[in-house]
């Protein structure tokens, strides 16, 4: 009996045991049920772009698509030019057919002083070019291109030295070195010196040597007029075959002078510490030259114009002179016998600058060129220059139109 009931009660301890056993299985197997639903059921939540970061990828993609060079298309028709063409379509002169050649030249542009890169149109010689059925041995133009900040690529060249002129560099900087171009590429980087923004001022003298404190301004014709690349000192020039010397057909590159005469109208100024002030004006680059007129008038009548010259990179301080009329007209004889007061209206007395580090004397208003000009209608035109320092004015005669 005793034993009996201890198995009994070993049965029932068993049970317990297997129902506690099969209720922590079904807890754990609901918990990983439960992590696997939110497993299955979450998704990964990506945030849209901001503007700021698209722009910034935009940035990214455009500066990598700088860092490569812009590829210069070949120009077939200039380059494969037949010898029987109509030279009067091209101005007279016969083609000059460039190489072809397998050689590429990969070309940046940097500041000298700042360091970045910059843009500028740019004018690709070789040197010592072979001489062609029209054209003698000398430096050729191969490409005129605008090299952007990110570079140029210049391809089908011919393996030799080459130059590349760089239009927006100032005129006075030194000749731009040649190098030489060979193999698959080559890459170059021209340092330039770049213009300048220089201010200008004008000292204006009476002719007894008094400063002129007030006086009445406008800006005048504004010139600019090419630089022959062709002319410079270390081009060899490629010459017409069979030409004479009047007629040697020198290849020159350049365009034609242009000028912006807008009327501005009077302004009434005063002068400074260091004279009147005519504002700030950029240094010649290479291929142009500038001029800016600036008149100057009192009430008297007596005038004065000066140019500030693009090609003055150093201190701009001018001199100039306001000249009497009566001493000029005086002078001048007509063929009746009368003097310049009776065609008065007809007769321009302007003084002209100097720059100011040009001046050799103490009294520099007495060597300031004074420009006269005679534009009657029944009268010869006359135009001459004089300076006070010269002396009395001598006697000029005006000569009749023939009839």
């Amino acid at each position: 009996m005793r034993g009996f009931v201890l198995l009994l009660v070993m049965a029932v301890l068993g049970l317990c045991l297997w129902l506690l056993l099969h209720a922590g299985e079904q807890q754990v197997g609901a918990a990983k049920g439960a992590v696997r639903d939110r497993a299955t059921n979450s998704k990964t939540i990506v945030p849209a772009p901001t503007r700021e970061k698209a722009d910034k990828d935009a940035e990214s993609r455009q500066e990598l698509a700088e860092q490569q060079p812009e590829p210069v298309v070949l120009d077939v028709d200039h380059t494969s030019l037949p010898v029987a063409v109509d030279v009067d379509r091209l101005g007279g002169l016969p083609p000059d057919p460039i190489g072809i050649g397998s050689c590429a030249l990969v070309l940046h542009l940097l500041d000298r002083r700042t360091r970045r890169r910059v843009a500028s149109e740019v004018t690709l010689w070789r040197l010592d070019a072979p001489a062609s059925v029209n054209w003698t041995r000398g430096d050729q133009p191969q490409y005129q291109v605008n090299v952007p900040l990110r570079g140029v690529r210049f391809e089908h060249l011919v393996p030799g030295r080459y130059r590349a002129v760089c239009h927006a560099e100032r005129a006075d900087a030194p000749d731009p070195p040649s190098f030489r171009v060979d193999g698959s590429e080559t890459r170059v980087t021209l340092e330039l010196s770049l213009p300048e923004m220089r201010h200008a001022w004008l000292v204006l003298y009476d002719e007894d040597g008094s400063l002129v404190e007030e006086a009445e301004m406008r800006m005048g014709a504004r010139t600019s007029r090419p630089r022959l690349v062709g002319t410079r000192d270390w081009v060899k020039r490629r010459k017409l075959v069979g030409a004479t010397p009047k007629s040697a057909g020198n290849r020159r590159h350049g365009g034609g002078s242009q000028a912006d005469f807008t009327q501005h109208s009077w302004v009434r100024v005063r002068a400074g510490a260091r004279g009147f002030d005519l504002g700030s004006y950029p240094g010649d680059p290479r291929q142009v030259t500038v001029r800016q007129a600036i008149e100057f008038r009192v009430g008297d009548g007596r005038r004065a114009t000066i140019e500030v010259h693009g090609a003055h990179h150093g201190e701009r301080v001018y001199y100039s002179v306001m000249p009497r009329r009566g001493p000029v007209l005086d002078a001048l004889k007509l063929p009746d016998g009368r003097n310049g007061h009776a065609i008065a209206k007809e007769v321009t007395v302007i003084g002209r600058e100097l720059l100011a580090g040009r001046a050799t004397t103490e009294k520099p208003w007495r060597q300031l060129p004074i420009y006269v000009l005679v534009h009657h209608a029944d009268y010869q035109k006359l135009s001459f220059v004089f300076r006070l320092g010269d002396g009395p004015l001598a006697t000029r005669y005006v000569k009749a139109k023939a009839r």
